[in-house]
């Protein structure tokens, strides 16, 4: 069974892991500051053709240059694509839940600095809260979904037409079923030989009969 309008979509690219990559990359090519200007030089024209069109280009936190074009997945959460670096990095926006008025930005990093200028620290809690709109009845029972990304347990929350990580923001379309534990999850992949090699957290049927 799959928590899913959609049977068998594929499992969108991880944010969290290539992010630390990519940010890595991208700190190494900051400390050549001719190769980004010559880099920027090449694109410039192309940003430019583009903001007259509308698209929102901010400055990207890896080569400080202000060549990240911005891409929404949702009314909360968007995406930065460096044009100069290749840095991907994604960011929930959410109203603070301590309600002083502020928007506070998160990061798409396990254990990211989620403080609201109020002084507030949002915790997962909170920002699945503020993520989740599943509006379902409440006395319907929901399995917990667990983030096989970052390895979050009940972290996943169904936001949109996708699922959502409140640990760290990764996504998946859908969030399928380990036919081996039974744990729904993103992550992943389809766990369609589960029962047999197990998913994220558990070793299926092969793990369980290697211990006896």
């Amino acid at each position: 069974m799959v928590l899913s309008r959609e049977s068998s979509p594929a499992v969108e690219r991880s944010i969290f892991r290539v992010c630390s990559e990519n940010y890595r990359d991208a700190m190494l090519m900051r400390r050549n500051r001719s190769y980004l200007s010559v880099a920027f030089d090449r694109v410039s024209s192309e940003i430019a053709a583009d903001r007259k069109k509308g698209i929102t280009f901010k400055l990207c936190s890896g080569c400080g240059y202000e060549a990240a074009e911005v891409k929404e997945l949702s009314e909360l959460i968007f995406e930065q694509d460096c044009r100069v670096c290749g840095l991907l990095e994604r960011y929930a926006s959410i109203g603070c839940p301590a309600e002083c008025g502020a928007k506070v930005l998160i990061e798409a990093d396990y254990g990211s600095n989620r403080t609201c200028k109020c002084g507030h620290e949002v915790n997962s809690e909170e920002l699945a809260d503020a993520l989740c709109t599943d509006f379902s009845d409440p006395s319907d029972f929901s399995p917990p979904i667990n983030c096989g990304f970052c390895m979050s347990h009940a972290s996943v929350v169904k936001h949109k037409d996708f699922f959502v990580c409140s640990e760290c923001l990764s996504t998946s379309e859908d969030a399928p079923c380990c036919g081996w534990c039974n744990e729904y999850q993103i992550g992943g992949g389809d766990l369609e030989d589960s029962y047999l090699s197990g998913c994220e957290f558990c070793d299926g049927r092969s793990g369980w009969d290697s211990d006896d």
